[in-house]
């Protein structure tokens, strides 16, 4: 028989350890599960914190609209406000979607998209334009564009055609 005193010792120095790592490993896990658990609508591109997007836009204010919507969602997120920045941002880091306006003041975005396609042929290319006439989809397509977003946007449908976007590849 054990007597109080050690049986305090016991307790103190092999059950409390014991239970602790114990208790440390199920929460690792359940960190674990709720992780991928979060995770499972991105398909093949990982977390989400592993997904890079490019918004390439003029209007400040879309970039910041944009730039904060999806980063809510755990996306990293860069911004470039003309052509030229987008292909020096595409030539130096490797994005998996790219957003860009039809309508940039130093080129077209079906030329941009052109340039981007060439360099990145994998990442994903969405469209986005205020014009609903005068699109020539069919060269935007052509070029690269995986598809379109017409502005304006509202934050559940810019979402819905990310990830779409994303499943997609």
């Amino acid at each position: 028989m054990f007597s109080s005193a050690s049986s305090k010792t016991l307790v103190e120095e092999k059950i409390v350890p014991d239970c602790s790592r114990i208790i440390l490993i199920l929460l690792c896990i359940i960190k674990i599960q709720f992780k991928s658990t979060n995770n499972e609508d991105i398909g093949r591109q990982g977390h989400m914190d592993d997904i890079k997007i490019l918004i390439v836009d003029d209007e400040e204010n879309i970039l910041t609209i944009f730039r904060l919507t999806l980063e809510s969602r755990g996306y990293r997120v860069d911004t470039a406000s003309t052509a030229e920045e987008a292909l020096a941002k595409v030539g130096l880091h490797q994005y998996n979607l790219c957003l860009l306006d039809l309508n940039l003041p130093d080129m077209h975005g079906t030329e941009l998209v052109r340039q981007i396609h060439q360099i990145h042929p994998g990442m994903k290319k969405l469209m986005v334009t205020g014009e609903s006439s005068g699109i020539d989809t069919q060269t935007a397509r052509n070029n690269g564009a995986d598809g379109f977003i017409m502005k304006p946007v509202n934050r559940a449908a810019l979402i819905s055609a990310v990830e779409t976007a994303l499943r997609s590849g």
